[in-house]
């Protein structure tokens, strides 16, 4: 019995347990909400000084969706290439 089994764990072939996946959407709706807040504040702002830290987090914001976004994917695809694996080898 594998260790996920016996731990009451659901972990796709090659990709994230489902409550990783759960977690890691969580963080992706978290952080797309907290750009767009900042996205909106931005034409409000008058002081440079504000207006530029909101720029900065605009910009890391932006690099952290796209970063989750590729990791979600990335162990989806991995995911699906596991079970055609699997399928694969099932039928042989």
């Amino acid at each position: 019995m594998s260790n996920d089994s016996m731990n009451g764990t659901s972990r796709s072939a090659g990709g994230f347990g489902v409550h990783e996946k759960l977690e890691l959407h969580e963080l992706l709706v978290f952080k797309t909400g907290c750009l767009t807040k900042s996205q909106m504040m931005l034409p409000q702002v008058q002081e440079d000084e504000l207006k530029s830290i909101l720029l900065t987090d605009i910009q890391y914001g932006m690099e952290d969706v796209k970063q989750l976004k590729e990791a979600f994917e990335q162990k989806d695809e991995g995911a699906q290439k596991g079970e055609g694996a699997q399928n694969d080898k099932n039928k042989g």
